[in-house]
């Protein structure tokens, strides 16, 4: 199974970069849900990997796997961050009255709250960020094996 993974790492890494933007595409485009700030950092991210991964697919180019893994993990580390930012929202909700004003909620510019998660699978764990985390996690963890099968 893992010689599998590893001999079709750059099939499976364009599906789940694919499936990611088709999907976060979905959500901003069709279900209308307006993404905040953290979420278009993560799309920054994410939407090369399906481009550069279709070109090196269509090149049979596996030389493109460690600036898929630098886009990964920076990636994964602003949804690690957003992630933290809605657990903690939901956790702590925010003050009320004066103290709103001296504080910053973290989807403030357009009115999303991530303390309001719109997918909320398996009792809260599985939400947007977490879902964009397991994307850039799972690319990473092609990129590194294509880096060390050659």
């Amino acid at each position: 199974m893992l010689l599998w993974c590893a001999r079709n790492g750059l099939l499976l890494m364009f599906i789940v970069a694919a499936t990611a933007t088709a999907g976060s595409l979905f959500f901003s485009e069709i279900a209308g849900w307006v993404p905040c700030k953290d979420c278009w950092l993560q799309r920054i991210f994410m939407y090369p990997q399906a481009v550069l991964l279709a070109l090196a697919l269509w090149k049979k180019d596996k030389g493109i796997a460690p600036y898929i893994l630098a886009l990964c993990l920076i990636g994964a580390a602003i949804s690690t961050d957003h992630y933290i930012d809605q657990v903690e929202a939901a956790f702590f909700p925010e003050p009320s009255g004066e103290e709103l004003g001296a504080l910053m909620e973290p989807c403030d510019a357009t009115g999303i709250s991530c303390a309001e998660t719109q997918i909320d699978f398996a009792f809260g764990y599985i939400t947007i960020p977490m879902m964009a985390l397991t994307a850039f996690v799972l690319n990473a963890l092609g990129s590194v094996a294509l880096l060390r099968r050659e």
